[in-house]
C-alpha cells in the first residue's frame, strides 16, 4: 500500500472511501470526489512540473491496487500526453484543477480521425471508458494538475496495461503498460500492433500541439516533417 489512512486530507479521504466500496462504480467515484472538498493545494505534495524535458508531463502513482489506480498528473507548459486509449482500464474518472486542453478520436478501421477538440474547464469531473481515444494536455502558461482514478474489474487484468499509443509520426500503434508519452522510446522489442492512418485536419492538429514539446528537445523539425498530403 502506497498511502496510509488520513482523513484529514480530501485525497487520503478519497482512496479510503474508494477502498471501502464493495462494488466499485465510476458514478460513486465521482460522487466520493465531488463531495470531498479536494481542492488544488492538496495535489500539490504529489506534483512533478520538474520533471525531464523527455518526459511529456509528470505523472505519480498515489495509490495502486490490483482494480484501481490512483495517479497524480501535472501538466506544465507545454505538456501534453500522445494519443491513447487506456487497455485493460475499464473505465476512469479524471478531476481537474487547471482548464485542460482536450482531443477526442475515433477509430475507424486502419484509420483514426480527431473527432472533437475542446477544452476541459478546471473545477471538471469526467468519466472515461476503457477504449476512449484521446490526448490531452497544457498549452496555457499556467501549471496545473489533475487526479486520475482508474478501474477494472477483470480477474488477471491491471488498469493500463495493454494501453494503445497513437504515433501519427511514424503512423504505428504500440502498447504500453502505462504512461502515454510523446515520442516514447519504442523499439524493436516493444509490442508493435500495427500501421495505422490519419487524416490531413488530424495531422495539422497533432503537430500543433506537439510542438512545444518537441521544440523543448530541440527536435524542431519533426511536428513540420509530417506528410499533410
Amino acid at each position: 500500500m502506497i498511502v496510509q489512512k488520513n482523513t484529514s486530507n480530501p485525497l487520503h479521504l478519497i482512496i479510503e472511501e474508494i477502498k471501502s466500496l464493495t462494488e466499485c462504480h465510476r458514478g460513486q467515484v465521482s460522487e466520493i470526489i465531488k463531495n470531498s472538498g479536494i481542492e488544488a493545494k492538496d495535489l500539490l505534495p504529489h506534483a512533478y512540473f520538474d520533471h525531464s524535458p523527455e518526459i511529456s508531463y509528470g505523472r505519480k502513482i498515489i495509490f495502486k491496487n490490483h482494480q484501481i489506480i490512483v495517479l497524480a498528473v501535472s501538466w506544465a507548459p507545454g505538456d501534453f500526453s500522445a494519443i491513447h486509449s487506456h487497455g485493460d482500464t475499464e473505465w476512469g474518472v479524471l478531476c481537474f484543477f487547471g482548464d485542460c486542453e482536450h482531443r477526442l478520436y475515433e477509430e475507424k478501421g486502419n484509420s483514426l480521425r480527431l473527432v472533437k477538440k475542446s477544452i476541459i474547464p478546471e473545477g471538471s469531473i469526467i468519466a472515461i471508458e476503457g477504449e476512449y481515444i484521446h490526448a490531452m494536455g497544457n498549452l496555457s502558461d499556467k501549471p496545473f494538475q489533475s487526479l486520475h482514478v482508474y478501474f477494472t474489474g477483470i480477474e488477471g487484468k491491471t488498469p493500463g496495461n495493454g494501453a494503445r499509443i497513437f504515433l501519427p509520426e511514424r503512423k504505428k500503434v504500440y502498447t504500453t503498460t502505462g504512461a502515454a508519452y510523446l515520442d516514447m522510446d519504442f523499439n524493436e522489442n516493444s509490442e508493435n500492433a500495427g500501421e495505422i492512418d490519419f487524416d490531413p485536419g488530424t495531422l495539422r492538429d497533432y503537430a500543433s500541439f506537439i510542438r512545444p514539446f518537441f521544440q523543448r528537445n530541440n527536435k524542431t523539425q519533426l511536428p513540420d516533417s509530417i506528410d499533410f498530403d
